[in-house]
């Protein structure tokens, strides 16, 4: 008589075949996972109530650039003056527009949702250039609710900076060294924690280029 497979043999063959099915599809994988994270953070929204830090000043300092000042120790905002480069000023200013000049604070939150997904969705592509990598890990990347609170209950500069700091590792790890440069330089446009992320690269490409 067929002896019933065990619960602990049904888990580890069903590890095996999700395995095996993302391995073969990683852009596909990592799509969804962003897709379902954004489901979960439009659910954080919905009964988290989004608290005001530093949103207001944004909008206040691009709305001084946006009406024409282009001296930087004049651009200010009730926290003080900008202390963020160019790129910050040039991003925020699309999300003035599209939120009103910022007071539609729902759907700043949905764009920031939007942001926080495609990162998910970036950092899970980048892990799965791992082969060895247990891909039941990539779970771990919607669990931190610190993350989340930084998108989309604080909306600062650091998750749209975050976005394109890991699409760049995700292109050094492609070895496409331009984009990645570039996009890192994008990054640290945004915010200047991304210089964080050069000494890294730095040393990446004089290993595969030389000097």
């Amino acid at each position: 008589m067929a002896r019933a497979p065990s619960v602990r043999g049904i888990l580890l063959s069903g590890h095996r075949k999700a395995t095996g099915w993302v391995k073969s599809n990683r852009n596909l994988a990592a799509a969804m996972l962003g897709a379902f994270d954004l489901l979960l953070v439009i659910a954080v929204i919905a009964v988290t109530p989004y608290t005001e830090i530093d949103w207001a000043t944004y909008m206040e300092q691009v709305e001084v650039f946006l009406n024409g000042e282009r001296d930087y120790r004049q651009i200010e905002g009730p926290t003080g003056p900008v202390v963020y480069p160019a790129n910050f000023l040039y991003i925020f200013s699309a999300l003035y527009k599209l939120t009103a000049a910022g007071t539609r604070i729902d759907r700043a939150q949905f764009l920031f949702a939007i942001f926080h997904a495609l990162n998910v969705s970036i950092v899970a592509r980048t892990y799965l250039e791992d082969e060895s990598l247990n891909v039941s890990v990539l779970l771990l990347i919607l669990l931190s609710r610190r993350v989340t609170s930084i998108y989309v209950l604080r909306m600062f500069n650091d998750g749209i900076e975050a976005v394109l700091a890991n699409l760049s590792v995700f292109l050094f790890c492609r070895k496409n060294y331009t984009l990645g440069c570039i996009f890192l330089s994008l990054a640290v446009g945004v915010k200047m924690n991304a210089l964080l992320y050069v000494p890294a690269a730095g040393v990446l490409i004089v290993e595969e280029l030389g000097w």
